[in-house]
């Protein structure tokens, strides 16, 4: 008996012993964990008010009982209720004492979760979050290992026009129109990277139907300190607006070259003007001797 005393006192988790659906004996630790002062403040408890209401108590209950009554270890993750009404995440084992004679009562163990089922959730609701970034980000996001795209978003997938899945475990090397642009490159951000820089440029990619997009890139190390676990990329599409710039100054050239030209013409007819006027003088001149 004292050793099952000390057991229970000495043990990390809650543990009460439960007869017709009360507590007749617990340790400390599973009264600390109901905010009691003292074990025996949870004496004589019925076990509905340890959850949220009655009817959440023995839909539980009546799930448990059939596992229980076969001689089975019944888990679960729930929410309870503390003594001061709070609620919190606590994981729930139980079993039968006797599994031939359910009426001997059951012996349940309970480790309070909270801080991590909370914490569980706030990693959920961030990885939820980094997830939709991805998938709906105006630039193309690639994630490559050794030459190798190991995953990409969609809008990558669709400035090349590949379908969903199509380019996981493709070489770099055939998004290029040349063998040569590619090694280029890759020398080039091969030496920013290894100095522990990234890497910024503009690059022309071929799309799966043959066509060409202009991409301004930027690209990092994903662990500086394990170059093994591969790089990201940052792709967005500028072709329209390298286009534009192109028709800006190709319009900007020839409104330069119109200005010469006139320029040209005008110093001409100026020139004719000024020998007219030459010309003039020196017939005057003539007439006046």
């Amino acid at each position: 008996m004292r050793e099952q005393h000390t057991l229970l006192a000495s043990a990390g988790v809650g543990i009460a012993f439960m007869h017709r659906q009360e507590i007749v004996r617990c340790n400390e630790r599973c009264a600390e964990i109901f905010g009691h002062s003292a074990a025996d403040d949870m004496l004589g408890r019925h076990g509905a008010s340890f959850h949220p209401d009655t009817r959440t108590f023995y839909r539980l209950g009546k799930v448990a009982r059939v596992r229980m009554s076969k001689g089975l270890t019944f888990r679960t993750e729930c929410q309870l209720r503390r003594h001061n009404g709070a609620l919190f995440w606590g994981g729930v084992t139980g079993r039968l004492i006797n599994p031939t004679k359910p009426e001997e009562g059951s012996i349940w163990t309970l480790n309070d979760i909270d801080e991590q089922r909370q914490a569980q959730t706030m990693l959920n609701t961030a990885l939820r979050e980094k997830q939709l970034l991805f998938d709906h980000a105006s630039v193309g996001i690639i994630f490559m290992r050794r030459g190798h795209l190991t995953r990409c978003n969609g809008h990558f997938e669709t400035m090349l026009g590949y379908g969903p899945g199509e380019l996981i475990g493709t070489s770099a090397h055939n998004w290029f129109a040349s063998t040569a642009e590619w090694e280029r490159l890759e020398e080039s951000f091969t030496r920013q990277l290894t100095v522990g820089l990234s890497f910024e440029g503009e690059m022309m990619l071929c799309k799966k139907d043959g066509g060409t997009v202009i991409c301004e890139v930027r690209c990092k190390l994903i662990d500086a300190n394990d170059p093994s676990q591969g790089t990201i990329w940052i792709t967005v599409d500028i072709t329209e607006r390298t286009q534009a710039q192109a028709a800006l100054a190709k319009v900007h050239e020839q409104l330069e070259q119109q200005v010469r030209d006139r320029t040209r013409e005008l110093s001409a007819t100026v020139e004719d003007l000024h020998r007219e006027m030459a010309d003039r003088k020196r017939d005057q001149d003539r007439i006046y001797w």
